[in-house]
């Protein structure tokens, strides 16, 4: 397997991440309005769920047969929850209107939980399927990281600039999916050829 070649499929991935981010934080707009609220939401429940997935994808990564195959499924659904979060937001919006603010606020965190985690675990275990040797632990993970965080500005920079003006919210999302399921379904085919990692 070519690290390189994964390593730049990780640039898509995180390009996604953040396409997914932008589109999160127009649609909580609306039921939060134009304010801090919608973005301290958004980052907060990234940063716990990348946090968590993270950890949680470092203690299980050592113990799979084939971690490259469990990253291949995870950015599927990834982008099968990518897909579906419009709709998902709209129904929270529907189900809370006139509930308290913060549980609004906690109902909205604890959905964009689910696939941030996803995306938290994404790293260690990438990262497993290629480290081959301790020496070169440093080395994977700054190259899967470093594109990886890359390609979150990229994304952030299209969906921002470019794709919600040219293809609104739906259609942008559409991008991010296309990405995710792409990406998906090259690792699963990879390791089956491969028959390791």
């Amino acid at each position: 397997m070519d690290l390189v070649l994964f390593a730049l499929l990780f640039l898509i991935s995180g390009a996604a991440g953040l396409v997914y981010e932008v589109v999160w934080e127009r649609l909580l707009e609306l039921y939060f309005g134009v304010t801090s609220v919608a973005i301290t939401l958004i980052v907060s429940a990234y940063m716990a769920g990348l946090g968590l997935g993270s950890l949680v994808g470092g203690h299980i990564a050592r113990r799979l047969r084939s971690p490259l195959y469990a990253y291949g499924c995870i950015e599927i659904l990834i982008g099968v929850f990518g897909l579906m979060s419009p709709s998902l937001s709209n129904w929270v919006g529907r189900a809370t209107a006139g509930s308290p603010y913060i549980l609004v606020f906690l109902i909205s965190f604890f959905l964009l939980l689910i696939p941030t985690f996803l995306m938290g675990t994404t790293l260690p275990l990438l990262s497993q399927a290629f480290v081959r040797d301790i020496a070169d632990t440093g080395k994977v993970i700054g190259l899967l990281y470093g594109i990886n965080t890359f390609g979150a500005a990229i994304g952030s920079a299209l969906a921002g600039f470019i794709l919600i003006g040219a293809s609104g919210l739906q259609g942008t999302i559409l991008y991010a999916f296309s990405g995710n399921l792409a990406i998906g379904i090259l690792a699963l085919v990879i390791k089956r050829l491969s028959g390791n990692a």
